[in-house]
């Protein structure tokens, strides 16, 4: 079978109430931005105002806010295919995304695949579900809120500043976003990665039955930014302390078991026995690692190697985290005609996280039921269409720990 879908988007900016250039100017005017008790920046300030003045008269009204977006555009595709006989199925599925935001350069493409086996022979099933993973996505570097604080009275440029003081005057300048768009700018993030899943079932009786589970699954991911040396933030850094380029992995691998016997019968039809018993371990690695370098001299020399160096104060970054856990457990119910319950579970659980002075802990519960609306005196009742009265003790735990915070003391 094959499933598509396509849909185009546009940026709806009417909800964006903005000022326009005349407006803007005189409020600047009343708030007293182009006033000053310098003489000297009196003089320059009035200039500018009169500067902003004139090119309002002569049109000047840019609406900035159309310049980052475009027009989105997203299609999907889905092929699955199935097919097999009485002892084996079997499955395939494959599916691709991409998305064009509306804003430009902010692309996302996916790319998933699967495999779904299953096997039976008498009283035994194996079944195997394989999924992977990739994406790729892309992001602006220059921000929509840049574009918002553009002033209208602007002239749209190719410069690299929208308007730059003269010397000795205490003003700031004005970076052009359409500058530091054009520039060899990147901030890019990729991912890869599977989960496989195998579980074997035995039906020993109808009442008996064992699965074994294994899964494992690992993810890696890569995020990569940079900046070139002629964007306008670098502007009041050293030589050897303009552009950035920063790169951060994260590779996660981990996997977890599961076996377990689990009983189910009916005797007398009124006592209905049933208990469940298993270990379960996990184990799950993280490792983050990454640096930041500075320091480049050209847009175009763009690779790590070209750096001066790490940014000041600042060194490669590693962390690790590395959980193990291990767990046994009996669970076990009794109910009479679907009236009277009795259930209760034990678990002795061991994790890294305890720290090792106590690397094993137990839990364990017994609770009491009563279904009062499956009493005969309840029969005719209508007003009750359930009506269960439950107690339970016990002592619960869990192991939300990070993976270095227990120690020995």
């Amino acid at each position: 079978t094959y499933n598509g879908s396509s849909n185009i988007q546009w940026a709806d900016l009417s909800s964006f109430n903005l000022m326009n250039a005349s407006e803007k100017l005189e409020f600047e005017r009343l708030v007293g931005r182009y006033s000053s008790d310098n003489v000297k920046d009196e003089v320059y300030l009035d200039q500018i105002y009169n500067q902003k003045k004139a090119d309002i008269a002569r049109g000047v009204d840019t609406y900035w806010l159309s310049e980052p977006v475009r027009p989105g555009f997203t299609h999907k595709h889905n092929i699955y295919a199935e097919g097999g006989e009485d002892k084996i199925r079997y499955g395939l599925g494959i599916s691709y995304g991409d998305v064009a935001g509306v804003m430009k350069t902010s692309d996302r493409q996916t790319l998933e695949g699967n495999v779904d086996l299953i096997y039976r022979t008498g009283k035994f099933q194996f079944s195997n579900k394989l999924s992977i993973n990739w994406l790729d996505t892309t992001n602006p570097i220059v921000s929509f809120a840049e574009y918002a604080y553009a002033n209208p009275y602007y002239r749209k440029t190719t410069e690299k500043y929208l308007y730059y003081p003269e010397e000795g005057v205490g003003d700031y300048p004005v970076a052009n976003p359409l500058w530091n768009a054009h520039l060899n700018n990147w901030d890019t993030a990729s991912g890869f990665g599977f989960t496989n899943n195998f579980i074997f079932e035995w039906f020993v009786l109808e009442e008996l039955r064992m699965r074994a589970k294994f899964g494992i699954s690992k993810q890696d991911d890569d995020e990569q930014t940079r900046l070139s040396p002629l964007h306008s933030q670098f502007d009041d850094k050293g030589e050897t302390e303009k552009g950035m380029y920063s790169h951060t992995m994260i590779k996660d691998l981990s996997y977890e078991g599961d076996l377990s016997i689990t009983y189910g019968k009916l005797f007398a039809k009124k006592h209905m026995v049933n208990a469940v018993a298993g270990f379960n371990f996990s184990n799950d690695r993280m490792q983050v690692y990454g640096y930041s370098a500075n320091g480049f001299t050209d847009d175009q020399f763009d690779a790590p190697s070209f750096a001066n160096g790490y940014p000041s104060g600042e060194k490669p970054d590693y962390s690790e985290s590395l959980k193990r856990a291990a767990s046994f457990y009996i669970n076990g119910g009794y109910a009479y005609a679907d009236r009277y319950l009795l259930d209760f579970n034990y678990r002795l659980d061991g994790a890294s996280m305890f720290g090792t002075g106590n690397r094993f802990r137990n839990t364990w519960s017994v609770g009491l039921g009563w279904n009062i609306h499956k009493e005969p005196f309840m029969k005719d009742n209508d007003f009750f269409s359930m009506l269960k009265l439950r107690s339970s003790v016990g002592n619960p735990g869990n192991q939300n720990f990070s993976a270095y915070q227990a120690f020995s003391t």
